[in-house]
């Protein structure tokens, strides 16, 4: 059991799920990344076709080209990416959950 305040980000490898947690573990496991989202509470969003991120973990975002920005998470190494279509909706998420 995991609980989802530990959780950073999901990231779709081929057929399986990488979850990565705040103590840097990943944990593989294989579920329809589709499925997956719609199980997951409010403050997790679908960055894009391969992350679903934390929105509650997240430190800032970095533009990497003019269809992609990079997400940078809170004392985290690894980052996720966002597309450049989702970032009116991402940022309308992101401040809507920061401020609970």
């Amino acid at each position: 059991m995991i609980n989802f305040d530990d959780i950073v980000m999901f990231e779709k490898n081929s057929r399986a799920v990488n979850l990565y947690t705040r103590d840097h573990d990943v944990i593989k496991f294989y579920e329809n990344f589709e499925d997956l989202e719609k199980r997951l509470p409010p403050n997790f969003f679908g960055s894009h076709k391969s992350y679903i991120v934390n929105l509650k973990l997240i430190h800032k975002v970095i533009p990497i080209s003019k269809s992609s920005l990079e997400i940078k998470f809170i004392n985290f190494q690894e980052s996720a990416t966002l597309s450049k279509s989702l970032e009116k909706d991402f940022l309308y998420r992101f401040y809507r959950t920061k401020r609970f």
